[in-house]
């Protein structure tokens, strides 16, 4: 859980110029919740799609104010009511992006923002566990990725590789430090 919290602390910490309290947030792939369980602890009004039903029925247990719910995004009849759309290393695993950012189109508000994170192929190493994990579809490099959202008609307000933001990056400086003994990060 620590690992997961500290990713979601650099990428809220990347992204934070944009998200409001007021923001409705839609995390599409919730997994474990651990980002819907953080943006619940910060005040946000966050809602989760997980397919899993024991994932979803263990971070709602968890949750003050969100709501997990158990499904597909495919099934779900919401209605221009996100303003930020969450996709936390999802898109690689589904077999066609384009209709999952359709989806989200659908959801979001005018004027609503797409965050998306996937491994960054650019590097060789995230490359190799990209193409060594089966459940992983897609391989997205930055130019590759750069293309799919021009085709798709969308504005890319920020675009860079976490590894590349060095300050931001807490989950990098708690696995080295771990690797040297320490046990905690702040």
């Amino acid at each position: 859980g620590k690992y997961f919290a500290l990713n979601w602390r650099s990428m809220f910490e990347y992204c934070k110029e944009y998200l409001l309290k007021n923001h409705k947030i839609l995390e599409i792939g919730a997994g474990t919740g651990v980002h819907m369980i953080m943006f619940d602890k910060y005040g946000y009004n966050v809602t989760g799609i997980e397919p899993d039903k024991r994932n979803t029925l263990l971070i709602n247990k968890k949750l003050i104010h969100g709501n997990c719910i158990n499904g597909f995004v495919e099934e779900q009849k919401f209605q221009n009511q996100f303003d930020i759309i969450w996709l936390y290393h999802v898109v690689e695993h589904i077999s066609n992006p384009k209709n999952l950012l359709e989806y989200c189109n659908k959801f979001l508000k005018n004027n609503g923002l797409i965050v998306i994170a996937v491994p960054d192929c650019d590097n060789p190493l995230a490359l190799k566990d990209s193409i060594d994990n089966p459940d992983h579809l897609w391989h997205f490099s930055k130019n590759s990725l750069s293309k799919f959202f021009s085709n798709m008609n969308y504005k890319i307000e920020k675009f860079d590789s976490m590894t590349s933001i060095k300050n931001l990056n807490k989950q990098r400086i708690h696995t080295i430090f771990s690797k040297y003994g320490f046990s905690f990060i702040n």
